[in-house]
Order: structure tokens, then C-alpha cells, then sequence
């Protein structure tokens, strides 16, 4: 994809771990009939409109290691810093919110990033993440879970829990709130944040530690 170098920045971490910063152009215009129901949305969603001008970034930065969520990671000066200035905290787009639908619309989250770099209109549902702190000891064994690591991703996404492991174990003795699941984000270990590779290495290099994790009900 060849794009012009405006309007909407998204750090791109894709699962043929290509680590790249897309910035793309263009708009149209979207029917009446996409608005969104602001009426019986989950717990943990809220709704968003933004409307773009021409000349207008959307200013947000996402992570999509994960093909079935497309995660806030960090905002950037355009639309959403304008609309965060206005919005109560309940509201505020931050880290870990998750991007549910646009304009109606679900997808994966190449789908939900070409709606978010071509529509004028944006209605937005999204979802705040749920953080949870997971204690884990290895005792010599692996962890038995398959992470998704690229070198400039800010977390590690779970993408298989392996059963009879060592994770499958300690989820079946915890409550669910508690639990490592598939599309879960490991951002801090130990209550150090950093990037993908150094979360991966203290992972690694340690026996015991505490697991941050953002995670969401899916879909």
C-alpha cells in the first residue's frame, strides 16, 4: 500500500513481524444508515464521533499484532487529542482502549484500520481494556503460551495457550479475572514497561514474576 504521509498515523506491528509507522490519506463520505445505536452498548463501551476535515490527522497510534483487536497504544495531535480535551474522564480515548467498530461496522484489524484511514465521518465504539496483575512462578518449566514479539512493540500478545502448560495450569486454579488468555497484552513485568523484546527477556531470564496484562471480553 502506497500512501501519502499524512492524516492518520498508526504504529503497525503486523504478524510477519514487520514493524513499520503507515501514514494514510482520503475519505468518503458515510451513509446515515451506519450511525451507531448509543443505547444498551456493553459495559466498558462508550461511543465516539469525529468528523475530519481535509487537512485533519486523526492522531493515533495502534498496535494490530493481534488481527482481532486493534489496540490504542498512544495519541498523537490531531482529532482524538482535540476530542479528549472535551471529553469527561469516562470517555477519554487512552492506552488500551480497544477499537471495536467503525461506522457500524465490525473486522479485523487491517479492516478497521483502512474504515479508520478512508471515512470523513468516524463513529466509533470502544472499548476500555480490563488491566490485571498475574503472579507467576516457573520453577524451572517453560510457560507454555506462544507470544507475538516485534522490536518496536510496547507489549507481547498471547496468541496460544497451550494446554497441560504451565499458564493452563495456573488458570485452572484462579478465577477468571485472573486468567492468561488468548489476544491478552503483557505490558509490564515486574512493573517495568519497555518494549516487546525486553519484556520478552525478563520473561525469560527470570524464575517468578508479576504479569500486567491488558485484556478485553471478546468479540
Amino acid at each position: 500500500l502506497r500512501v501519502p504521509r499524512h492524516m492518520l498515523s498508526c504504529c503497525c506491528w503486523g504478524t510477519d513481524h514487520a514493524d513499520n509507522v503507515v501514514f494514510v490519506d482520503g475519505y468518503r463520505d458515510v451513509p446515515e444508515s451506519e450511525a451507531l445505536e448509543s443505547i444498551g452498548l456493553p459495559e466498558g463501551t462508550f461511543a465516539v464521533e469525529l468528523q475530519r476535515e481535509a487537512s485533519a490527522a486523526l492522531g493515533l497510534d495502534l498496535d494490530k499484532m493481534d488481527r482481532q483487536n486493534l489496540m490504542v497504544v498512544k495519541t498523537q495531535p490531531g482529532l482524538v487529542s482535540e476530542y479528549n480535551k472535551l471529553a469527561s474522564s469516562e470517555e477519554v480515548i487512552r492506552k488500551g482502549d480497544r477499537i471495536w467498530r467503525v461506522n457500524g461496522k465490525t473486522g479485523s484489524a487491517d479492516e478497521l484500520l483502512e474504515m479508520l484511514a478512508t471515512d470523513k465521518k468516524l463513529h466509533l465504539l470502544i472499548r476500555r481494556c480490563k488491566e490485571k496483575e498475574v503472579y507467576v512462578e516457573k520453577k524451572g518449566k517453560p510457560l507454555g503460551i506462544q507470544l507475538s514479539v516485534t522490536e518496536k512493540a510496547s507489549c507481547l500478545t498471547v496468541e496460544k495457550v497451550n494446554p497441560g502448560g504451565l499458564v493452563a495450569t495456573l488458570n485452572e486454579k484462579t478465577s477468571d479475572d485472573r486468567q492468561i488468555r488468548v489476544h491478552d497484552k503483557i505490558v509490564a513485568v515486574d512493573g517495568v514497561q519497555g518494549l516487546a523484546p525486553d519484556l520478552m527477556k525478563q520473561i525469560k531470564e527470570k524464575d517468578s514474576f508479576i504479569l500486567k496484562l491488558f485484556s478485553w471480553d471478546i468479540p
